[in-house]
């Protein structure tokens, strides 16, 4: 981790430290944990507190004040201790528990429970199907999907839904996220937890899912690792991620296809 993303690290600590008082953890998810990050990645940190009425508003200023403060890079998810049992909050498990750094405050990690299959395998799919709304606008439980833009040369999946430096206006973490998420409620299909993107790819790929594992694990790692989660500058890398969201498009139907069965 370089010192810029150190000190925005640090900055938030203290600002968050300062307004929960005591009365909270931090910890640092995503892929500054598990050393899978780029110039183009977020900063992911998860703040657990026991919810006080008379500091929500505070807490709420000073998340928003943080995230502006690093151009939006800085994303911080601000959860209530007592949201962690209940069942919407499952898919975040994993992460803090198998995949995070803690911070700052009480670290809550051991007292943390894996959710059952029954209850993460739905909620993961949902996750997944969630996502396939935002980007088709369409409702995916109905039918298969369709390109976002037909008339893109990318059809559509470079659309931007969340953060980039500027000048850059769209890239390649979109559609990564969706492929994650369709990787990962397989592996929850399948009995596994899946505490981030990086080991969506991984498990996904050990299941052997053919054509569509090795799909997601090479689209992945060329995205990440080779384009560094920009939309590929030479007409080659671009033929190549046209392709790419091609395959993106069948493996949404895939799932689709899976959940019916």
């Amino acid at each position: 981790m370089n010192v810029a993303i150190q000190q925005v690290l640090d900055d938030a600590v203290n600002a968050l430290e300062r307004v929960l008082n005591g009365r909270g953890s931090i910890y640092l998810t995503g892929s500054f944990v598990d050393e899978s990050a780029n110039d183009l990645s977020d900063i992911d940190v998860v703040v657990i507190w026991a919810f006080e009425p008379q500091r929500a508003i505070a807490v709420e200023a000073t998340r928003r004040s943080l995230r502006a403060s690093s151009g939006d890079r800085l994303d911080v998810m601000v959860v209530p201790a007592s949201d962690l049992a209940s069942k919407k909050m499952a898919w975040l498990i994993p992460s803090l528990k198998l995949a995070s750094r803690h911070l700052a405050g009480p670290d809550l990690r051991g007292q943390l429970r894996l959710p059952g299959s029954d209850e993460y395998a739905p909620l993961m799919l949902e996750r997944a199907l969630s996502r396939m709304r935002a980007f088709h606008r369409q409702e995916p439980s109905t039918g298969y999907v369709v390109a976002p833009d037909p008339s893109s040369p990318f059809l559509g999946f470079e659309r931007c839904l969340t953060w980039y430096p500027p000048p850059i206006l769209q890239g390649t973490k979109e559609m990564v996220a969706l492929a994650s998420l369709c990787a990962a409620a397989f592996v929850a299909r399948a009995g596994d937890h899946v505490p981030g993107k990086r080991q969506a790819f991984e498990l996904y790929e050990r299941m052997g899912d053919e054509p569509f594992s090795s799909f997601a694990a090479h689209f992945y790692r060329r995205c990440r690792n080779d384009w560094g989660s920009a939309i590929p500058n030479t007409p080659d890398g671009r033929e190549e991620l046209q392709d790419y969201c091609g395959s993106l498009l069948a493996f949404e139907n895939h799932l689709i296809d899976a959940v019916r069965d």
